[in-house]
């Protein structure tokens, strides 16, 4: 395999989770309400393990863990895996 394909596979790689956040909150009619499901689908990503919201919360703009911590236990619990599943 050359360089330039190593390559353009982890491009694509990088913008897999971009697109799945945009397929899975497309729905969600309001833009914070989107920046905080981005967050919460993102926020066990880095490493692969689960994460305090506290520490999903620090990398949105606004950083509120409390309207973070809402929107988790408002949100259905199978959304963002059963759309992941069927990517």
């Amino acid at each position: 395999m050359s360089r330039g394909g190593d390559a353009h596979g982890a491009e694509r790689l990088r913008a897999t989770p971009a697109l799945c956040v945009a397929d899975v909150f497309a729905p969600v009619p309001r833009r914070e309400q989107r920046a905080k499901g981005d967050c919460h689908l993102r926020g066990p990503m880095p490493d692969r393990r689960r994460e305090p919201v506290r520490a999903r919360a620090s990398r949105l703009p606004d950083g509120d863990e409390q309207d973070l911590q809402q929107f988790v236990n408002k949100s259905p619990a199978g959304l963002a895996a059963g759309a992941v599943a069927h990517r």
